[in-house]
């Protein structure tokens, strides 16, 4: 617990961070992930379907939120 609250597991025992593999390291890791989700609305959707006539769909950043979270949870799986 300590100042962080009454948390038992390992993540949140030092206030949401880990610490580091290195046992002779006193540093703790975070990890942070920001983004802006929006509303996928009719006019989201106008757009991506302009924007897929001249850009490849798969680098697209305006996608419907299923393909959205799909393509999300395969990035966090490939880089951790």
């Amino acid at each position: 617990g300590g100042a962080c609250g009454p948390w038992v597991s390992v993540l949140r025992s030092y206030c949401n961070g880990t610490r580091s593999s290195d046992a002779d390291s006193p540093e703790l890791l975070y990890l942070c992930i920001c983004d802006v989700l929006q509303p996928y609305t009719i006019k989201k959707q106008l757009e991506h379907t302009l924007k897929a006539l001249v850009q490849d769909k798969k680098k697209m950043t305006i996608i419907e939120p299923a393909l959205y979270a799909s393509r999300f949870h395969a990035y966090l799986a490939r880089i951790l």
